[in-house]
């Protein structure tokens, strides 16, 4: 026994540790084979056992039981009655329970279940050996049920519980037996009654069994006065009860606690003896919980009976709320269970995870529409008391002196905060509301950390779930940094308390690890990868078949887990293609390399694509083979969409409702590929996924098709087009792939690429229609939106109807909250727009030249729509369209000749019946009633959103199909009153009306509650149209009148003094004050009135030109502020006859300068043009370092170095006026052409003061030109002209210069022509002989057209010309003058006169040869370029980015011909009666300005 002893000693100390495990082992195996006189008993055997298990040796531990149950089997008889039948065989079955407890760890779903029941199994047997002898072995039977315990750890998860019911009646029966251990019993007794609770057998059964089970522990621990375990109880007995939504089971009308009340101090009493002493009021904790416990289960409908139940909750353990002595621990759990509340309250959706609105690429606008975007109506919130009273628990818990309720009073304050953030902020991560998040997710982890302080298992569990609900929105690329900690703490806190909420743990771990991948900690995400696949969870059946896995995230788990491993270990090769694939791909990701990057992704490309293309499962497919199937193809699916995304630049991809997503966390931008992206994209899109089989991957579709798209948007503009549907559907090019499969091949042609454009931008809103996720049809009309923007700002709508009505079509297939009304407004209003124009055009245009797309592969126009699908108009549903429409006809700029954009289609179409052409009389039967339906369904589901635009273009539309304007049923954004003012508006456009309606419409205004600015402007605009310009004036008046009291329009400078106006406000301000200037300027009478007078009335429309341009520079609306500018030129224009009125104009002149500078306008001669007339105002007034100030301000703003050259000439002038040190100031010049450099030194010279300061600037003049002798000649004229009349002669100094001047010009001269040359060119009907070398000669040397006869003053000259003969003439002519005889005199002046004569005789043959007028064909010009200027109102966004209204385009063109492209305000009348535009007619400036001579 020596020997047994000393293994034992050895095995119990606490520095046991594997060697000594194995030495021990190995003993007493070596002594059990021996016939010994000491031999070792089996129990050292049995303790080797326990001690291997305590240190998790889990080898030795098996090699140790299975010797001593072999041991036992030798024995027989009664020897093993003795020996054998005594503790140690029973402490080897918990053993052996304990062993294959630890052995099914690793096991997931039912093999896990199994092994848990096989290891109760083995302690149940040991448990039935101890009770055989239960006063002897009863320690036996209490270490049994630890045992059984911790072995059913597995199955204490809700769903599996009712596995643990069978045995927890055996442990429960061999407990009775044991004395004492009560909280133990009552432990045990309430898992009993959550397997009761869990489905073991009959429902209604189970419950009362459990609820009798749960009222024997309830009593047991109020014998024994277990006070906190029987509050427990308590909680447990009312949450079972409570489980059916019934708050009436608690039976909370009677105290059911017996346990001593806890006296609290209160109000005073007189003792016997007359001292005061204090009263006991009672605290009725257990009763308060109870009441606390059943709001939270039962979440009753009726919130203010919950709000009283808290209440009364309050005043059993709070009963003075200002004083002392009360027990604020279930205060603070009162404010949580009200803060639950009031947040279910709202029944607001949760986000899905990872499932954010498309992340706009590098360059392009943001995910929602360039348009004010009002905020949608927030949904019925019935929890605010609610919300109110958390708040005021939750303070009063916070004045606690323990932790542990003030821990609870924040994670409370920490829900409420998240309950104030707005879902639709949320739901279009809005920054602030994201912030808000981003704060909830700091203070949660000190919550969560606190109460691991704390060991409070219920806080960590609703501090985790409430830091995963909180993260869900922030799981965004740029955003998912911010959750990492938080995830992290509840992670390891779940971990450490092994919380059954195995599915959130998965979570968490998962994405934890995404983080860590994210940020390269590969080893930390591998083991986090490596927790989470050990967690095993309950999944329901649907999901296992949806996904074709027991653990539905495996499949996030497997990719991310293979991934980590093939990139962070060195050894491990790929198995197979794919994941070759797979490791190539991960590796670009990594690269910041483009080259490097496009060879890997090339290499992987090239390997995935040898490979045999697969198909997923059919929904009607339920072969064996079906999981093994959707699973490959899942995987090969998400390969090729990782890789196209890391050609996009690393998106993370997203759309699970878990989270889950496979991409790094937070990867910099990366140039995008987009030959790659378009080159993998058809086989990602090749698999036919059915929501029906899988619906992540019908999502991932989706997202992958947006990519496509802006690929191949990136592709079209690369090559210098236009983003624009083609004419007619363009089939792809098909190729035969590697198992002989045919596939669409990337997309190499324009008309390809605009047509897959078109279709992957519809092919991801109709998968997102089946899927039912609104935010992928949502993202999609953005995507559409941004792309063909540019083109609805230039008004060709009808270019872009087979992308706009299917989208529309789709869009109004969204019901619910989610819809985005501002959205669904605006493209219906294009849409519309677009059917319009079409019609417009078709009127105008022969049927002839309308390209129809009559081949049948060319899409409809609007696909039908199931009935039922989204609500309309009067009958809920759209007519169903016929089922096969006739296509619209097909114009395009620049194709179509006698194209116009929708505005100056609709003044000249306005006199034209649409009935009487047979093609527009097709469309108003086929494809109208289509069109105004999905308006009328738009409208319907505007809600909040500004519609106003909307419904003008639905006028529009019923007005051409000679139906009445009526407000469509369900409209909620418009009203009856403002239908008949956007009547009257559409009216007037239309030609029909007149004052009388026009003053119905303003007292229809007058009398709304609110002031439409909107309103105000377009009837200003329409009384202007038809000249009623009193009544345009008072409606621009009465759009003022927005303003608040005190202040004035003169006197606003910002939009932040007036933050109540938003950006469409000013826009619209800014159109009614440009009306009110040209209403003001429609009163002035040349005939009638005073030369003062009429100034007066052009200074106050100039006025109101400097308001309109100041509020269009608040929304930056360039083409508004070019227009205003053109107007207040035209206003101008008798102020600048003379200095004094010139000088009076330079303030508002300048503002309206400074504006247009500051946004550029699209005519830039015009622009230089009014930088040139403000110049010569200041310069009137002698303000000559304003006017250096401004000349340098407009050669910023102007890139176009071209157009300098008068400002150049403006910048000399001031300089030489200004006294500063002009000739440093001219060295930066020298950025410009020779030619510039020259002039601006010669206009130097002519109005520099100092004479010195003259011959530096001349002699700079012709240095500059030095390598250019044709414009050296010019200024060496000049050089001589100055030394002559400044008497600087001296000898012969002037007569050198010139002819220097002469020598260059000469350089040109190739010849005189001889007599019988001149006869032989004048004989029209005789050619020129080609081999007749004179004539040829003759030919190249003398001009025969006008175009021959112009020279560039940049490029050398073939020949003298008619400008550089008349220098030579002037050149002899000065030499004349300085001639010292009388004989160099006349050879001079003859010399003079031969280049005269040589001047007119070319120019006379030059003139012979002009061709005659009508000897030609005139030649057919192209289509005008739409006026950049002129901007319809749903195109450009609403003014400054606002919603759905009409923007600066509609006007342009204001004057009353509703669009000309600005014709009147581009030639604006002077006051002699002639007309003028600057850059086209005269020049600002005339006399007064700086000049060369």
């Amino acid at each position: 026994m020596a020997l047994q002893e000393a293994i034992e000693k050895n095995l119990k100390r606490d520095t046991c540790d594997g060697s000594t495990l194995k030495e021990a082992f190995s003993a007493i195996t070596r002594n059990l084979s021996h016939q010994s006189t000491y031999r070792a008993g089996l129990e050292s055997l049995v303790i080797c056992a326990e001690t291997a298990l305590k240190v998790r040796n889990l080898d030795v531990a098996k090699r140790c039981l299975e010797t001593y149950f072999l041991e036992v089997r030798r024995y027989s008889g009664a020897l093993a009655r003795v020996e054998v039948r005594d503790q140690f065989l029973v402490r080897a079955q918990y053993a052996l329970g304990c062993l294959v407890s630890a052995l099914s760890c690793g096991l997931k779903g039912q093999p896990l279940i199994d092994g848990t029941l096989e290891a109760v199994r083995h302690v149940l047997a040991g448990l039935s050996l101890a009770e055989q002898n239960s006063k002897r072995y009863t320690f036996l039977l209490y270490n049994g049920s630890v045992h059984h315990w911790h072995v059913v750890q597995p199955l204490q998860r809700a769903g599996l519980r009712h596995h643990m019911l069978p045995s927890m009646l055996a442990v429960m029966a061999a407990l009775n037996k044991v004395p004492g251990h009560e909280e133990w019993k009552i432990r045990n007794m309430m898992s009993m009654a959550l397997c009761l609770a869990d489905g073991g057998g009959t429902k209604a059964a189970d419950t009362t069994e459990a609820g009798k089970i749960l009222q024997r522990a309830y009593d047991l621990a109020a014998q024994n006065k277990l006070s906190g375990i029987q509050k427990e109880v308590a909680m447990l007995q009312v949450h079972l009860s409570c489980q059916g939504g019934d708050i009436s089971k608690a039976g909370l009308s009677a105290t059911r606690s017996s346990a001593p009340r806890e006296p609290s101090p209160g109000k005073t009493r007189a003792s016997p003896r007359g001292s005061p002493q204090r009263t006991s009021v009672a605290l009725d904790e257990e009763g308060a919980l109870r009441m606390i416990q059943a709001v939270i289960t039962a979440k009753p409908a009726d919130k203010g009976a919950a709000e009283q139940l808290l209440r009364e909750a309050q005043s059993k353990v709070d009963p003075n709320p200002d004083g002392k002595g009360a027990n604020l621990g279930p205060v603070a759990r009162a404010a949580w269970a009200a803060a639950v509340l009031a947040d279910h309250s709202i029944a607001k959706p949760t986000p899905a995870p990872a499932r954010p609105p498309r992340t706009p690429p590098s360059g392009e606008r943001a995910t929602t529409p360039p348009s004010r975007v009002p905020p949608q109506g927030p949904p019925a919130d019935t929890g605010a008391s609610l919300a109110a009273c958390a708040e005021k628990l939750a303070s009063r818990a916070a004045v606690s002196g323990d932790l542990a309720p003030r821990i609870w009073a924040e994670l409370a304050r920490v829900k409420l905060s998240l309950r104030n953030a707005p879902q639709s902020a949320i739901e279009e991560l809005d920054e602030a509301a994201l912030e808000v998040h981003q704060r909830a997710m700091d203070n949660l982890d000190d919550v969560v950390t606190a109460f691991m302080k704390l060991k409070d298992v219920e806080g960590i569990h609703e501090a985790a779930r409430l830091i995963w609900n909180a993260g869900l929105v922030l799981l965004q690329p740029n955003k998912r940094r911010f959750v990492k900690r938080a995830f992290n703490s509840a992670a390891k806190a779940l971990e450490v308390i092994s919380s059954p909420l195995h599915r959130l743990r998965v979570h968490l771990h998962l994405e934890v690890a995404k983080c860590d991948a994210g940020d390269d900690s590969l080893i930390k995400a591998s083991q986090e990868v490596s927790k989470a696949g050990a967690l095993d969870y309950v999944a329901t059946p649907e999901e296992r078949m949806q996904h074709a896995l027991e653990r539905p995230l495996d499949r996030y788990l497997m990719p991310l887990a293979t991934s980590l491993a093939l990139r962070t270990s060195l050894t491990q090769e790929p198995n197979g293609i794919e994941e070759e694939a797979v490791l190539l791909v991960e590796r670009s990701k990594e690269s910041r390399n483009p080259t490097i990057k496009r060879d890997l992704l090339a290499r992987a490309i090239e390997k995935l694509s040898a490979l045999p293309l697969i198909q997923p499962p059919a929904p009607t497919d339920s072969g064996p083979q079906r999981a093994s199937d959707q699973v490959a193809c899942r995987c090969r699916t998400v390969v090729w969409s990782d890789l196209l995304r890391s050609a996009w630049g690393n998106v993370t991809r997203g759309g699970t409702a878990g989270g889950a997503s496979k991409g790094s966390s937070g990867v910099g931008a990366a140039p995008k590929m987009e030959d790659m992206v378009r080159t993998a994209a058809p086989y990602c899109l090749h698999a036919a996924w059915s929501p029906d089989v899988d619906r992540e991957m019908v999502v991932l579709q989706a997202e992958v098709a947006f990519i496509e798209a802006e690929a191949a948007v990136a592709a079209i503009k690369r090559r210098g087009y236009e983003v624009l549907p083609p004419m007619k559907q363009v089939a792809p090019t098909m190729a035969t792939a590697a198992d002989g499969t045919q596939i669409r091949c990337p997309s190499n042609s324009s008309e390809q690429l605009q047509e897959l454009v078109v279709q992957a931008i519809l092919r991801g809103m109709r998968a997102g229609v089946s899927v039912n996720e609104p935010w992928l049809v949502l993202n999609g009309a953005v995507l559409a939106w941004n792309t063909y923007l540019p083109i609805m700002h230039q008004h060709r709508y009808c270019e872009l109807h087979r992308v706009l009505i299917p989208a529309v079509d789709l869009l109004l297939q969204l019901n619910g909250p989610e819809i985005n009304g501002s959205l669904v407004c605006i493209m219906a209003e294009a849409a519309a727009k677009s059917l319009e124009h079409t019609l417009l055009l078709s009127l105008l245009l022969p049927p002839r030249q309308s390209t129809k797309a009559a081949d049948s592969k060319a899409a409809p126009a609007a696909p039908a729509s199931k009935s039922g699908q989204r609500g309309t108009g009067k009958s809920g549903t759209p007519p169903t369209p016929p089922t096969a429409l006739e296509p619209l006809p097909t114009y395009r700029y620049g194709h179509t000749h006698g194209y116009e954009v929708l505005p100056a289609a609709r003044v000249k179409a306005a006199g034209l019946a649409p009935h009487s052409n047979p093609v527009s009389a097709a469309m108003l039967q086929s494809h109208f009633p289509l069109c105004t339906s999905n308006c009328e369904a738009a409208l319907s589901k505007a809600g909040t959103a500004q519609s106003q635009s909307l419904f003008e273009a639905y006028a529009r539309l019923q007005q051409l199909r000679g139906q009445a304007v009526s407000i469509p049923h369900g409209t909620a954004a418009t009203s009856e009153r403002t239908s008949k003012v956007v009547g009257v508006i559409e009216a007037l456009a239309r030609g029909s009306g007149g004052e009388p309606e026009l003053r119905e419409a303003m007292e229809i205004l007058k009398g709304l509650p609110l002031l439409s600015v909107e309103l105000w402007a377009k009837l200003a605009r329409a009384a202007a149209g038809v000249q009623v310009w009193n009544v345009a004036l008072e409606c621009s008046r009465e759009a003022a009148k927005v303003m608040p009291l005190g202040l004035e329009l003169n006197d606003i400078e910002a939009p932040s003094e007036v933050p109540e106006i938003d950006s469409n406000g000013w826009f619209w301000l800014a159109v009614s004050e440009s009306i009110e200037g040209r209403a003001i300027m429609a009163l002035v009478r040349p005939r009638a009135q005073s030369d003062v007078t009429q100034l007066n009335l052009r200074r106050t429309a100039l006025d109101s030109f400097v308001v309109a341009s100041r509020f269009a520079c608040f929304v930056r609306k360039a083409d508004l502020v070019e227009h205003v500018a053109r107007l207040a030129w035209a206003a101008a224009k008798p102020f600048l006859r003379k200095p004094l009125l010139r000088v009076s104009i330079i303030r508002p002149l300048g503002i309206i300068t400074s504006n247009l500078n500051m946004l550029g306008a699209a005519d830039r001669h015009f622009q230089v043009h009014l930088n040139v007339v403000l110049l010569e105002a200041l310069s009137s007034g002698r303000m000559w370092a304003e006017a250096l100030t401004c000349v340098d301000e407009a050669m910023r703003c102007i890139p176009n170095r071209s157009l300098h050259r008068p400002l150049l000439t403006w910048k000399a002038y001031c300089l030489a006026q200004s006294g500063r040190n002009a000739l440093s100031e001219m060295t930066k010049v020298k950025e410009y052409i020779p030619e510039y450099q020259g002039h601006a030194w010669a206009v130097l010279s002519h109005h520099s003061a100092a004479r010195y300061d003259q011959v530096q600037a001349l002699q700079q003049s012709f240095k500059a030109v030095a390598m250019q002798p044709w414009n050296k000649a010019d200024y060496l004229t000049e050089y001589a002209e100055w030394l002559i009349s400044s008497g600087q002669n001296d000898g012969d100094t002037a007569e050198d210069v010139l002819l220097s001047a002469a020598d260059a010009l000469l350089e040109f001269d190739v010849g005189e022509e001889d007599e019988e040359e001149e006869e032989a060119v004048k004989k029209e009907e005789k050619p020129m002989a080609a081999e007749d070398p004179k004539k040829k000669k003759k030919k190249k040397r003398l001009g025969k057209s006008i175009e021959e006869a112009s020279l560039d003053p940049n490029k050398p000259p073939a020949k003298l010309t008619a400008p550089l003969l008349d220098r030579l003439m002037r050149i002899w002519v000065m030499l004349s003058q300085v001639a010292n005889s009388a004989d160099e005199h006349t050879d001079y002046m003859l010399t003079a006169h031969h280049y005269a004569v040589r001047m007119l005789t070319s120019a006379i043959i030059a003139a012979h040869h002009v061709p005659k007028s009508g000897s030609s064909q005139p030649k057919e010009h192209p289509p005008a370029a739409p006026d950049a200027t002129a901007a319809d109102g749903t195109a450009a966004g609403g003014g400054g980015g606002s919603g759905g209204t009409e923007t600066p385009a509609d006007v342009v063109s204001e004057s009353g011909t509703a669009a000309a492209t600005a014709a009147a305000p581009a030639t604006p009348s002077t006051a002699e009666g002639r007309s003028a535009e600057p850059g086209q007619g005269e020049q600002p400036g005339g006399a007064a300005g700086p000049g060369g001579g």
